[in-house]
C-alpha cells in the first residue's frame, strides 16, 4: 500500500476532536490518522504530506511503515510504533507527550535525516522513548525536547 502527497507543505491531513479521543478518562487513545496493521509480509508507503492535530496518535503502526518527506505535529504521539518502521526526511514536533514511541515490540527501526524538537513528556523520552534496541539512527536531530 502506498500513499503518494504532493509534498509536506502541500498537503496537510489533520485530526479532529472526536468521542474516541484523549481525555482524562481515556488517556490512551490508540487511534491515529493512519492505523497501520497490515500482515508482516505488507508493506505500507506514506510520503510527502503533513500529519498534524490529533487528540490520539499521529500514526499507529502495529505493520511494516516506510515514511519519508513528512511532518507529524500537534499529538499525543507523533508516531507510536510496536512493528517494524522506517522513517526518512521527517520533522517530528509539537507532539504533547513524545515525538515516537517504540514499544519493546518494535523491529528494525530505522531512523535518517530527520529532526525530532520541541516534544513534551511528562515521563520520559519527549524525542523518542524507546522500550527496543533494535533502533539505528543516522543523521538526526534530536533537540529542545522536554520531559
Amino acid at each position: 500500500v502506498t500513499i503518494n502527497g504532493p509534498g509536506a507543505r502541500l498537503l496537510t491531513i489533520s485530526g479532529v476532536t472526536n468521542p474516541g479521543a484523549r481525555s482524562a478518562e481515556n488517556p490512551e487513545v490508540t487511534t491515529g490518522i493512519f492505523n497501520i496493521t497490515t500482515a508482516a509480509s505488507v508493506n505500507t508507503t506514506i510520503k510527502g504530506l503533513t500529519l498534524s492535530n490529533t487528540e490520539g496518535r499521529g500514526i499507529n503502526n502495529t505493520g511494516r511503515l516506510n515514511l519519508s518527506d513528512v511532518v507529524i505535529t500537534g499529538h499525543h504521539y507523533g508516531i507510536y510504533n510496536s512493528g517494524r518502521l522506517s522513517v526518512n526526511r521527517a520533522l517530528i514536533y509539537g507532539n504533547s507527550s513524545g515525538g515516537v514511541y517504540l514499544a519493546a515490540s518494535s523491529t528494525q527501526v530505522n531512523i535518517s535525516n530527520a529532526t525530532i524538537t520541541n516534544n513534551n513528556s511528562s515521563g520520559s523520552g519527549a524525542g523518542i522513548y524507546s522500550l527496543t534496541s533494535d533502533l539505528t539512527l543516522n543523521n538526526v536531530t534530536i533537540s529542545h525536547n522536554s520531559a
